[in-house]
């Protein structure tokens, strides 16, 4: 019986060669490691993020070309309003949009000073025509060029789907209501641009003529205050 038992606790004992040993390389320490500063990192930026749409679109407008085209559309939250993703991916897509824009000036040789995209003051993103790209001095009269350009910028406003406000400006050398009539007219000459030959709806446009109210530069009569500008809403 001594023997049997003997024997049977050999046959219990473990061998070194039937024991499975798992080695972790430094390799695999390394990348678990990281990976989880790594989800960290993410989540501190996920609870940082910047939600109000005038800041981000002013903090998005200085980069130019950074992202691809993303898909337009409005998504909105069960309160009805546009959720903070969707309204993050409009703004990048406006991003995208206005910097191919910019790059179709370039290619045409449009001169900054005679069409100038920016964000003002308020965050909203302003594009500013010249009145020697529009029209001759104290008309109405839509100079040739300017067609191919408003068709472009157009193209963007239909992907925005976004509310447009165009004002009209002049400069001092009139009588208050000349000017006031003039950017008037010059204004609603640009609106019904965009409407009837940009086919943008005219419930999202408005144009106003705020004459010499609002001047870029402290002399009246400088040909720089005479300007329409489109502010995306």
């Amino acid at each position: 019986m001594a023997d049997a038992s003997s024997e049977k606790k050999k046959a219990k004992q473990l061998k070194p060669e039937d024991i499975t040993v798992f080695e972790i390389s430094g390799f695999d320490v390394m990348f678990t490691s990281l990976g989880m500063i790594m989800l960290a990192f993410f989540i501190l930026l996920n609870t940082f993020a910047v939600m109000d749409a005038a800041k981000s679109r002013a903090a998005i407008g200085s980069l130019v070309g950074s992202f691809g085209v993303l898909p337009t559309g409005v998504g909105t939250s069960e309160e009805g309003t546009v959720s903070p993703e969707v309204e993050e991916v409009s703004l990048q897509n406006e991003v995208v949009l206005f910097a191919a824009f910019e790059a179709f000036l370039k290619e045409e040789n449009i001169p900054e000073d005679q069409v100038e995209i920016f964000i003002d003051e308020e965050g909203r993103r302003r594009i500013r025509f010249s009145e020697k790209f529009l029209f001759g001095s104290g008309s109405i009269r839509f100079h040739p060029r300017v067609m191919p350009v408003l068709d472009r910028l157009c193209a963007v406003f239909r992907k925005l789907h976004r509310s447009l406000e165009v004002e009209g400006h002049s400069d001092t050398s009139g009588t208050p209501s000349s000017n006031r009539l003039l950017s008037a007219q010059r204004a609603s000459m640009v609106l019904r641009y965009l409407e009837e030959a940009g086919g943008l709806d005219s419930r999202y446009l408005s144009a106003t003529g705020r004459g010499a109210t609002n001047l870029r530069y402290e002399e009246g009569t400088n040909s720089g205050n005479r300007r329409v500008e489109i502010v995306v809403e």
